[in-house]
């Protein structure tokens, strides 16, 4: 609500989750979610953010999709800029996570993790 009513960018946000992830894994996912929040407030101009939790029994998935101005993907990875999409892989490492993202300038951004449930 606090980053709705200061940066005007509308979040929805869909919960499937049936029960709490591992705490390891939910204080990975809080961190995600805060520097892609980050991300779309300070560099992609974008009025809508959708944010989905949800399992399947094997796996947690989040996917966020914002309708922002986008990025040139290959541009962001070799230059100075793509510190955040460097974190955001960091943290998938950490979590076993499969970590994909897409952006075209003008289409938005759409990032997708799918953590395994741990044992």
């Amino acid at each position: 609500q606090k980053v709705q009513d200061t940066s005007g960018l509308h979040i929805a946000f869909d919960n499937r989750l049936s029960e709490r992830p591992p705490q390891a894994i939910e204080i990975n996912l809080y961190r995600v979610l805060l520097e892609i929040i980050h991300n779309t407030v300070k560099h992609a101009e974008a009025s809508e953010m959708r944010i989905q939790l949800a399992s399947n029994g094997k796996t947690i998935r989040l996917a966020t999709e914002d309708n922002g101005k986008g990025f040139d993907t290959l541009k962001a990875m070799q230059g100075k800029g793509g510190h955040g999409l460097l974190n955001l892989q960091s943290r998938a490492e950490v979590m076993g996570a499969e970590f994909t993202f897409e952006s075209k300038p003008g289409k938005g951004t759409r990032y997708l993790f799918e953590i395994p449930h741990q044992a």
